[in-house]
């Protein structure tokens, strides 16, 4: 019986690992998906369509579907965008680094007075977990044609 119990405390703490950690939740009828882990690169992330800041400007937060992201891509640290179709493409590249633990990530796209801000993580750990050499990158897709973009870096 003692055998029985430790089996079962072994496998929820196990699977309790497997949780994901989108966060879910709902103010005025609208739904927001905060996009925590990277783990699905075909993810939609879906926010507010409309909010209001106190000067007056309009401030619209845009969905983005991301097409790809990694830990091989270019070898400088570099941020771009490009029109396909009628898609505008966001790449962020972070350059080499010491250590596969180093990720960059899109938090979030807005539109504001025709600028397409994009707020760009960058996480280094304070210790190197491993000795590989990676080039970590993402790749988003958001629909329209932005000619005007701007990167801001999230510390």
């Amino acid at each position: 019986m003692r055998y029985l119990f430790i089996l079962l405390i072994s496998l929820i703490l196990v699977f309790s690992g497997c949780i994901n950690e989108n966060i879910i939740s709902e103010s005025d009828e609208t739904l927001f998906l905060n996009n925590t882990s990277s783990e699905n690169p075909n993810i939609e992330v879906e926010l507010n369509n409309n909010f209001e800041s106190d000067n007056s400007s309009e401030i619209e937060l845009l969905s983005f579907k991301i097409l790809e992201f990694g830990i091989y891509g270019d070898s400088y640290k570099h941020y771009e965008s490009s029109i396909t179709g009628d898609k505008t493409v966001i790449e962020v590249y972070m350059g080499k680094k010491l250590g596969s633990d180093n990720i960059i990530e899109i938090n979030s796209i807005n539109l504001e007075n025709g600028v397409l801000i994009v707020y760009v993580e960058e996480i280094t750990p304070e210790t190197v977990s491993d000795r590989a050499i990676v080039y970590p990158y993402e790749i988003v897709e958001v629909n329209g044609i932005y000619n005007k973009v701007e990167f801001k870096t999230i510390e």
